[in-house]
């Protein structure tokens, strides 16, 4: 039967209980300036995504009980390039609100891009973390790490497929993790889907120390 709760489900632990490790929408709500990356950076429509998916990582895996994420795109386009991805955003929104309009808005199947065009696609994904190690209120220490994962062709058609099929295999795998339930693959897969693609794929991933200046 069904069962009620008085939290977000997304916070449920393996006990059925509302897990201690909490996470933190640090997401922009506007266009800023972020240094770390020299550009500005606002929402997009994928980071609530993104950040439920971490919120529900660290409740069932216990990263941090203080955990702060957040996720943006970088802003950077010309006034072309910024207007044509608003549009297209709106337009993805409106079919999801309204189903109906799907057929209307949305590509039809077969009218995405050509081989070539996925074949000379691109994402990369900047990442910036602060570690802080509190023993104390006097005796606080923080490192930060940047982080940069390239995919060498188009992320939104060709390396969807693919991905979907390296998850396939790594579940296939006697090593993947034995769970159930509504899980993230941070939680069903740890690090093995990672290591998988870094092998089989056009992906770079580099993680670095970051020395205070």
């Amino acid at each position: 039967g069904e069962r009620s709760t008085n939290f977000d489900p997304m916070l449920m632990d393996t006990e059925g209980n509302q897990s201690n490790f909490l996470t933190k929408n640090i997401s922009p709500k506007s266009t800023v300036w972020k240094k770390e990356v020299q550009a500005n950076v606002g929402p997009w429509i994928m980071a609530p995504v993104m950040v439920n998916c971490v919120r529900r990582s660290n409740a069932l895996l216990g990263y941090n009980n203080q955990l702060q994420y957040g996720d943006s795109q970088l802003h950077n386009l010309s006034g072309l390039d910024w207007i044509t991805g608003q549009v297209r955003t709106a337009q993805f929104a409106a079919a999801m609100v309204l189903p109906a309009l799907k057929n209307a808005l949305l590509p039809k199947p077969g009218q995405g891009p050509d081989r070539a065009t996925m074949e000379a696609g691109y994402l990369t994904l900047h990442s910036y973390a602060t570690m802080v190690n509190r023993q104390g209120d006097n005796n606080v220490t923080m490192k930060k790490l940047k982080g940069k994962f390239h995919f060498g062709k188009d992320i939104a058609y060709l390396y969807t497929a693919a991905l979907l099929v390296e998850t396939g295999m790594v579940l296939l795998d006697d090593s993947a993790r034995r769970t159930s339930g509504v899980v993230t693959p941070a939680v069903a897969l740890g690090n093995n889907l990672t290591k998988r693609i870094l092998e089989r794929m056009e992906v770079t991933l580099d993680i670095d120390l970051v020395e205070d200046k």
